[in-house]
């Protein structure tokens, strides 16, 4: 089986006076990064070869504030499948529809069976 060799590539440290927070590692079986800016911006990436397939696989988190202050947060994976990508989901995220019958049920809440 042949492996392929990616460059991986990730943001690179800005002296930017709205970056809040950047952090960024790298090694032989892939890479970290993430950062928060003063507007309201956040990422967090992790990308892992996987040392059988030579596959990368990516997997993130997003979140920006919008002009009303609300937060939009997102969860995303990228692989040989595709990117994807879904309302992250947290204590503070409020669930509506099929989401939230199914946390009802895993906690063992009426209705459910």
């Amino acid at each position: 089986m042949v492996k392929k060799q990616f460059e991986i590539l990730t943001p690179t440290l800005n002296t930017d006076d709205g970056l809040l927070s950047f952090n960024d590692e790298r090694n032989e079986n892939g890479y970290s990064f993430s950062y928060r800016t003063n507007d309201g911006q956040y990422r967090r990436e992790e990308g892992v070869i996987d040392p059988e397939t030579g596959i990368l696989r990516i997997t993130g988190h997003y979140e920006y504030t919008d002009a009303e202050g609300k937060v939009h947060s997102y969860d995303y994976v990228a692989d040989e499948n595709g990117y994807r990508t879904e309302p992250a989901i947290s204590s503070a995220t409020p669930f509506a529809g099929p989401i939230a019958k199914s946390f009802e049920c895993l906690l063992g809440g009426a209705g459910c069976g």
